[in-house]
């Protein structure tokens, strides 16, 4: 392959090994000079008892683009569910 390209898919898989072997399956079917590129969530998280984290970062705002607003912080505390992705 010439390219390879994922985008929002990483941070909805639960397990960091499961991560791995899709990065390891895109170098070995990449040719020699070829590109991945792909996105990740780059939120920090903490985890407390009782399966609840606090994760915060910076956030894409979607609909505030119209007004000029790019980014927006994020911080939210809850559980997670899969399409929060790998904790660690």
């Amino acid at each position: 392959m010439d390219l390879c390209f994922s985008y929002i898919v990483f941070q909805h898989i639960p397990d960091i090994p499961v991560i791995l072997n899709y990065v390891r399956e895109i170098g070995r079917v990449l040719r020699k000079g070829g590109i991945a590129l792909f996105q990740v969530n780059g939120f920090h998280r903490l985890k407390f008892p009782g399966g609840k984290f606090l994760y915060w970062g910076i956030s894409d705002t979607g609909r505030l683009r119209k007004l000029g607003i790019k980014t927006r912080p994020c911080l939210r505390f809850g559980k997670l569910n899969s399409w929060d992705g790998c904790t660690r």
